[in-house]
């Protein structure tokens, strides 16, 4: 319930301020995108950390990408929040590096 709270507070501070905040982070990306929103169809990417067994994320853009279905990435990722002035940040995802492209049957 704290970390929950101090997210909240945290996110609320940077729309408040107008502020940006980055991270990097690696990703396993699934071979298949998925359709993400009901009324709209959009393709979207199905991520996790290497170390968890379930799909956990769904992303809907990744800058400097070229995904090509039947193949499992590895990425490293800067993970941008930016104040957009409605309550929710936007998220933008960029890749820093592939580290693996793994053909999946």
């Amino acid at each position: 319930m704290k970390v929950l709270f101090f997210l909240s507070v945290f996110f609320l501070a940077l729309i408040s301020f107008g502020q940006s905040s980055q991270f990097e982070v690696q990703l396993v990306i699934a071979s298949e995108q998925i359709h993400c929103g009901e009324e709209v169809m959009t393709p979207c990417f199905q991520a996790k950390k290497v170390t968890d067994p379930h799909w956990i994320m769904t992303i809907e853009a990744i800058e400097n990408f070229e995904f090509e279905p039947g193949y499992e990435y590895l990425l490293d990722l800067r993970v941008e929040h930016i104040s957009n002035g409605e309550l929710a940040p936007n998220v933008k995802y960029t890749v820093l590096t592939i580290v693996e492209k793994t053909a999946v049957d």
